[in-house]
Parts: structure tokens; sequence; C-alpha cells
């Protein structure tokens, strides 16, 4: 258990090191994510699954990140599992979100548009439950779930909007996904979604001209 301790901290160096070195993120998100795979599954050997439920949620992210959307998909089921098994609401959530973007990546739009609503669901219905919370960490956790996590399953369901036809939709979640996001959490993630607006806008336009 301790090998598999080790390989999730050197994955989890290895993803931070890439956040950083732009230059070199490829090759650090590769190291990340075969150390993070190296853990979970040395976590599954010895049988403690609510550790792999613990973990399985960072090998995803990098994953995602590396677009490798059919080992995507298998984790995600794996961990979606996972998680409900141990009642880990906000991370069958991101497991769920996880899901919306491989959807998406296979132009499913019907099956993406349910999964970022479901992990919208879940997540909406786990900060309710948790907003009388006071601790000072509890405060820094529902605050990174409301304004990151949250702001990436919104705009994976304008995404999916967009692409089934409801231009409506997809402007009005987008707009919000910009509203709730804290852009020092994720300036990438706040610029893709403000850029994908700005796409639906102009293709919005570009329609009316005719």
């Amino acid at each position: 258990m301790r090998v598999a301790h080790i390989h999730y901290y050197l994955g989890s160096w290895w993803r931070s090191y890439g956040v950083w070195h732009r230059a070199e993120q490829e090759k650090s998100y590769n190291l990340a994510c075969s150390y993070l795979q190296q853990s979970v599954e040395t976590f599954e050997k010895v049988k403690p699954p609510d550790l792999v439920a613990k973990f399985i949620n960072a090998w995803g992210v990098v994953l995602q990140y590396l677009q490798r959307w059919n080992q995507l998909e298998n984790v995600a089921n794996r961990a979606i599992k996972l998680h409900q098994a141990y009642s880990y609401q906000f991370r069958e959530a991101q497991a769920n979100g996880f899901m919306a973007e491989v959807k998406l990546a296979k132009n499913d739009y019907t099956e993406a548009k349910k999964y970022a609503q479901k992990a919208l669901k879940i997540c909406n219905n786990t900060l309710k439950n948790a907003s009388h919370s006071t601790s000072d960490k509890d405060k820094i956790i529902l605050d990174w779930e409301r304004s990151y996590h949250k702001v990436w399953y919104l705009f994976s369901l304008g995404k999916a909007n967009k692409c089934l036809g409801n231009i409506k939709g997809a402007i009005e979640t987008l707009n919000t996904a910009l509203a709730e996001e804290k852009v020092e959490y994720d300036p990438k993630l706040y610029f893709s979604i403000y850029k994908e607006l700005q796409e639906i806008y102009l293709e919005k336009r570009i329609l009316e001209s005719f």
C-alpha cells in the first residue's frame, strides 16, 4: 500500500509540474498518468476499494487532458460505481463530468448532455446540503466545487446544447459558467468558455443575416 501512495504523490507532482511548465506539459502529464494508473492498480490489488475511490479521479483528470477518451470512459465508469458505493458525491459528480467530456469527444451529444446534467444535479444537491459547513477547510472545498468543478459541468452542458441545436440553452448555460467561475482557478477554462460563447454568437449572427 505504501508503494501505491508513493505512485500517487509522484503522479500528483508531475501533474503540478506540467501546470507550471507549459513547454513540458505533455511529457509531464504522460508521466503523471503512468504513476496515477500504477497507484490505482496497486490499490486494487490489495483491495481497499475506499482508497481506490479516493484516488481514481486524479487519474481521470490527467486522462481528460491527454484526450485518452476510451481509457477515460473505462476509468469514469469504474469511478461512478465506487463513489456511489462510498457516497462520495462531489467525486461522483466529477466522474459524471468525465463521461460528459468523453461523449462530447465521441459526438454522442445526447449522452453528453445527460451526464453533464447528472453531474450538475449531484453537485448542486451536495452544495446545498453542505451549505451550513463553517470550517475554513470546508469553505475552501465548497468554493472550489462551486467555482471550478461545477463550471466544468456547465461548460460540457453548454457544448452539448450547442451541438444539439439548442443555441439559446447553450448561451444561457455558458453565460452562467462565466459568471460562476473564478478566473484565477483556471484561466484556460475561463477563456475556453469565453471563446465557445463568442463562436456561438458569431454563428448566430451569420445565420440571422440570411
